[in-house]
C-alpha cells in the first residue's frame, strides 16, 4: 500500500488524522528546524554578550549612587535656603541664618521629618 492510499484510508476513519510523510522529508524538516534554532540561539549569546559587557560595574553604580544622594542634598538645601531667603556662602551655609537659632523652626511645617533631619545633620557637617 502506497502512502496516499494509507493516509486516505485513515483520515476517513479516525478525526484529526495528521497524515504520514516520508523520512526524507522529516528529516529535511528537523534540519531546518535545528538551523533556526542554532541561529536563534547564536543571536540571543550576541545579545547577552553585549548587555554583559555594557553594564555598568558595582563601583561605578556605586558612584552614581552617591552623586544623586549629594545632589538630592544640595536640592534640598537650596529649597531651603530660597524659602528662608537667604543667599548660601560657598560651603552651604546660610549667610543670614549664622549664628540664629530661631529661624529653623519657623519653617518646620514646609519640610517633611525626613528632610529636616537631613538639613539640620548637613548644616551641623558644615
Amino acid at each position: 500500500m502506497q502512502i496516499a492510499e494509507r493516509n486516505a484510508e485513515l483520515r476517513a476513519k479516525v478525526p484529526g488524522f495528521v497524515e504520514l510523510q516520508p523520512a526524507e522529508t522529516l528529516q529535511e524538516k528537523a534540519a531546518e528546524a535545528k538551523r533556526n534554532f542554532l541561529q536563534k540561539l547564536n543571536e540571543n549569546k550576541a545579545k547577552l554578550a553585549q548587555v554583559y559587557y555594557t553594564k555598568p560595574t558595582l563601583l561605578e553604580r556605586h558612584t552614581q549612587s552617591l552623586a544623586t544622594k549629594s545632589a538630592a542634598a544640595q536640592a534640598l538645601e537650596k529649597c531651603a535656603n530660597a524659602i528662608k531667603g537667604a543667599p548660601t556662602t560657598g560651603g552651604g551655609k546660610s549667610k543670614a541664618n549664622k549664628g540664629k537659632k530661631g529661624d529653623d523652626e519657623s519653617y518646620d511645617d514646609f519640610f517633611s521629618a525626613d528632610e529636616n533631619l537631613k538639613l539640620s545633620a548637613r548644616n551641623a557637617a558644615v
